[in-house]
């Protein structure tokens, strides 16, 4: 049976207390393993250790509604805490969420004592432990240690793709940049050749005979520049002695 306790001998107003888990009332060590087990909403076995402090509100439904007031107190308890534990994660039940399970639980409990038309009032819902059950706890440390291993790992990717990713975007802009510059330049030397063919084409159409003429002796030119044969023009030619070094008189 519970350590159920009344204080004030003979007051109804005066609190009494069901205590679940590893502690009584008197915060003593209680072994009650099968109570303080259970499942949090992301699969994990809790030990909880809680308190529920209450009292007689209406003294006429507390002693004829129901059969055992103390007995149905820490039912209602034990099964309001295990849905709440069940809703909730177990990291944020060991920290953060402590104070809202408690509200929660004493909220339900209340509910559903009211709807028992219990007489009984729930003051105080104290969540006094909440931890992995021993043998359960090196599994949780790995756990754990994993998970702090993997936002290591997490943290060192970040880090590198922070350093490497700015280096790739610089690169990669630099290269559109000479990309660029390299198009306006191609397309610059284009534009030059179009115009300069667009003015020799009209130079030619309004001379075709002389631009056909000039451009035979640019033509004759460029090709006998660079050769070591001296062409004479037989008309010109007359009067040039045929032994002399004509090659030398290019130096």
């Amino acid at each position: 049976a519970l350590p159920i306790c009344f204080r004030g001998k003979g007051s109804l107003q005066s609190p009494a207390y069901n205590s679940f888990g590893r502690y009584d009332a008197d915060q003593q060590s209680s072994t009650r393993p099968s109570e303080s087990l259970m499942i949090t909403g992301d699969t994990n076995i809790a030990d909880v250790s809680f308190v529920v402090q209450w009292r007689i509100k209406n003294s006429f439904e507390f002693l004829f509604n129901i059969t055992n007031p103390v007995e149905t107190v820490k039912s209602v308890a034990e099964s309001s805490m295990r849905e709440v534990i069940g809703k909730s994660m177990f990291a944020e039940s060991m920290t953060t969420k402590r104070n809202q399970i408690e509200q929660e639980v004493r909220d339900l409990m209340q509910h559903t004592l009211d709807d028992y038309k219990a007489g009984i009032e729930i003051y105080i819902v104290n969540l006094n432990d909440f931890q992995n059950p021993a043998p359960v706890m090196p599994a949780f440390l790995d756990v754990e240690t994993a998970k702090q291993d993997r936002e290591t790992s997490i943290n060192k990717a970040k880090s590198y793709e922070n350093s490497v990713v700015p280096k790739a975007r610089g690169e990669a802009r630099k290269l559109i940049q000479e990309a660029e510059a390299y198009k306006q330049e191609v397309v610059s030397i284009a534009k030059g050749n179009v115009a300069r063919f667009t003015s020799v084409y009209d130079e030619y159409v309004k001379a075709k005979d002389v631009t056909k003429k000039r451009m035979y002796l640019d033509t004759m030119h460029n090709i006998y520049m660079n050769t070591s044969k001296i062409v004479i023009d037989g008309k010109a030619g007359n009067g040039v002695v045929p032994y002399l070094p004509l090659e030398r008189l290019k130096k």
